[in-house]
């Protein structure tokens, strides 16, 4: 899964590289940017005619302590993204539409090491059976991304610009739930796998439901080059 992920990422990549190394390039800039999507700089190329491409990449860690159906979770997100986009501005003003794909290199991992017994599935578990409890979440290679921004992503030659960034990213997750350590009794481990597969489901649909449209602000400086 991973390395197809990859595979994908770079097919992108190319693709949208070569595009815009191929279409009528009349300006750059290279920008950095603050957001909901953690810290990120970005490459813009003016296609003329109104239209910019930008591919960029951002970075965004998250550590913190979260409850999910009632279990509690160490929470450890090491996120990447790399936008490959397109603006429009309508009119060559300030005002632009963009659309696109944003491809990811996230690594996020749920960990529980409850030292009371907690209700996994439909059954009661006690730490001495379930041990810890291991969370891997996917998410797609490349999640479609619709929005609107403010401010020039192409200034003049050595001109600063400003940008605001305001859309959203379709993002969907798999979850898959495992456990390290504890001791299943044989006649309750058909019993636990079935558990911990509802478990995963339940998970999975908490975050699809809560995360699946991923809000991006972003505030950003552009200088053209």
């Amino acid at each position: 899964m991973r390395n197809d992920r990859i595979s994908i990422q770079v097919l992108l990549f190319t693709l949208f590289f070569t595009l815009a190394l191929h279409s009528s390039v009349s300006g750059a800039s290279l920008g950095l940017n603050l957001g909901t999507m953690g810290f990120g700089g970005d490459v813009s190329l003016s296609l003329g005619e109104g239209f910019t491409a930008r591919f960029g990449m951002d970075f965004l860690g998250i550590s913190r302590s979260d409850e999910i159906d009632a279990i509690s979770y160490e929470l450890e997100a090491s996120l990447a993204w790399v936008p490959l986009l397109l603006d429009y501005n309508p009119g060559g003003g300030a005002f632009r539409l963009s659309a696109g794909l944003v491809m990811n290199l996230n690594d996020v991992t749920l960990e529980s090491s409850s030292t009371e017994s907690i209700e996994i599935g439909s059954h009661t578990y006690t730490p001495q059976q379930f041990g810890k409890l291991i969370t891997d979440i996917d998410s797609r290679s490349a999640a479609p991304y619709l929005g609107i921004g403010f401010g020039r992503c192409v200034p003049p030659k050595g001109a600063v610009s400003i940008t605001v960034d305001l859309g959203a990213m379709f993002q969907a997750y798999t979850v898959t739930l495992s456990h390290e350590g504890g001791s299943i009794p044989p006649a309750l481990e058909e019993q636990f796998m079935d558990d911990l597969s509802a478990e995963s489901k339940t998970v999975e649909d908490d975050l699809n439901d809560s995360f699946g449209v991923y809000p991006v602000l972003k505030l950003g400086v552009s200088i053209g080059l």
